[in-house]
This record gives structure tokens, C-alpha cells and sequence, in this order.
């Protein structure tokens, strides 16, 4: 069917988009052959182990515009574990793997630290003791060496 003649206004921007030439909805750019992404592959691959037992695996391979020979490339790569290592992993700085046992040093610090405290204290009441006995003249037993 030969193009409409364009109206000589200036409307012609307007139809030369309306009349642009449209690609099929399954066109592939020459740059295309057919999908790149890991998940995009093992899908198909899915979809193509699903459809084994109807015999559609025509019509998948039709609808995807892929081959035979593509089929069995995503196969062997994806028995050889290629597609688990294509998917990127997370970026940024890698953060560490947490330690199983740093809950228990973060409680065992804190046990010391309330421990030390309550030790501090104990020794001045101690030596406030000393110095009363001091001053009333009470004699203290030996501490065997213990301050």
C-alpha cells in the first residue's frame, strides 16, 4: 500500500511520526540475537524442561528466535554452574561476616566493666573501714599480705 501523499501546512512533523515506519513487536536489532541476562536464560531454559513432555519446544525456540544450537549452549553452561557466576553481586564495600561468638565478648565486657566498678567501690569502703578503726583504735586482723 503506497504512502499517503503529506499535506503541504505545517502539520508535516505531525504526520511524518504518524507515519513512521513500525517494527513488528518480535523485531531483533541486529545487535540482538537474543537475550543476554542470566534469568532471562534460565527461564527460557525452564519454560523449554517444562514443555519437553508436549513437544512445544518448537514453538519456544520459534517465539524467542533462537536456535537449536543456542538451546544447547544455555544447557551446557548451565550444568557447568556459568550462569550462577555471571549474576553480579552486591556492590560497595564488603561488609564482614558477623562473628558468632561477639555477642558473648559483648556481654562478657560488659559484665567486667559493672565487676570493675563494683570492685572500686568495695576497696573504698575498705579503706574507710581502716581509717575508722584507725581512729578508734580498734587493732584489724593480718591480711596475710592482701592489701
Amino acid at each position: 500500500m503506497p504512502r499517503p501523499v503529506p499535506p503541504r501546512t505545517e502539520a508535516v512533523g505531525r504526520w511524518l511520526w504518524r507515519h513512521r515506519p513500525r517494527r513488528p513487536p518480535n523485531y531483533r536489532t541486529a545487535h540482538g540475537d537474543g537475550p543476554s541476562a542470566p534469568e532471562t536464560k534460565l527461564r527460557i531454559l525452564a519454560d523449554i524442561d517444562r514443555a519437553a513432555e508436549t513437544r512445544g519446544i518448537g514453538a519456544i525456540l520459534r517465539r524467542e528466535g533462537l536456535s537449536s544450537s543456542t538451546l544447547s549452549d544455555w544447557r551446557r553452561q548451565r550444568d557447568a554452574g556459568a550462569f550462577s557466576a555471571l549474576v553480579p553481586g552486591k556492590r560497595g564495600p564488603k561488609t564482614n561476616a558477623p562473628n558468632p561468638l561477639s555477642a558473648e565478648v559483648a556481654a562478657l565486657q560488659r559484665n567486667n566493666a559493672r565487676l570493675t566498678q563494683r570492685l572500686a567501690r568495695a576497696e573504698a569502703v575498705i579503706d574507710i573501714q581502716k581509717k575508722v578503726a584507725a581512729l578508734l583504735g580498734i587493732p584489724l586482723a593480718p591480711t596475710d599480705g592482701v592489701p
